[in-house]
């Protein structure tokens, strides 16, 4: 028992070697990801490497076009501010058969029916500013999406960009007005765009933490826990230089 007792703290002290690491692999991207949010826009056009721009996650861009609202795509149901809603992702043509997919943002879902919210469909030809992005990791609960039946549960690019012929990229619009703007605009349908900020999680020291600690509380018991007394007998013994098993009265 004291042998498995003392591979935990082993163990621990191994992981949280692991998660130190990890804090400076997470900072490090951090520090990327805010100086990209401190440059100046690109401006994508049809000539752009779109095959590329995944590797600038977090990098401003500009795109004019007109938004195809005919192939939209509904992804969710999902909250903000505790109420549930969607987010609208759209492809917009940017030039003959040139094609990127945006996140307009977040609608309310009484709104999901475009016929509801006629005056955020416009057809005209506009000048959005956007956040290059990888879209969040799915879970084990993830339901698939299912296309057949326009439901979405989460942004698959490489399936939503061949189904809207789209280029390889996701970009999320930038909210264009203050918050409170935005809230009144949406009841005319419009979507509520993202802030240009960080949403990157780093809990990894945290986790450093709570291993170091692990590992400290295990070492302290382990040390004060007494020996048996056949422990002790062995120790003793061996220390006046008798190591037969059998003087122990042990055998095998």
């Amino acid at each position: 028992m004291l042998i498995i007792l003392g591979t935990i703290p082993v163990i621990a002290f191994g992981l949280g070697t692991w998660q130190y690491y990890r804090l400076q692999w997470k900072r490090n991207l951090i520090r990327n990801f805010e100086e990209r949010l401190s440059n100046e826009p690109i401006r994508l056009t049809k000539d752009t490497n779109f095959f590329n721009l995944h590797k600038l996650e977090y990098q401003k861009v500009l795109i004019t076009g007109r938004f195809k609202h005919d192939e939209e795509m509904l992804v969710g149901p999902l909250l903000f501010e505790g109420k549930n809603g969607y987010h609208v992702i759209t492809p917009m043509e940017i030039s003959d058969g040139c094609n990127c997919l945006i996140n307009r943002g977040w609608i309310p879902s009484d709104m999901a029916d475009p016929s509801k919210r006629t005056e955020g469909l416009s057809n005209e030809e506009v000048t959005i500013q956007g956040l290059i992005r990888l879209p969040p990791r799915n879970n084990l609960f993830t339901p698939t999406n299912k296309p057949e039946l326009k439901k979405y549960y989460h942004v698959d690019i490489k399936q939503m960009s061949e189904l809207t012929h789209s280029q390889p990229i996701y970009i999320e619009q930038l909210l264009e007005n203050d918050p409170i703007m935005a809230a009144f605009l949406v009841t005319k349908g419009k979507p509520i765009g993202k802030t240009a900020r960080l949403q990157i999680r780093n809990n990894h020291l945290e986790y450093m933490y709570a291993l170091s600690f692990t590992t400290s509380i295990m070492l302290y018991f382990i040390l004060r826990t007494p020996l048996s007394p056949i422990t002790r007998r062995i120790h003793f013994l061996n220390g006046g230089g008798i190591s037969d098993s059998s003087s122990l009265g042990i055998y095998f």
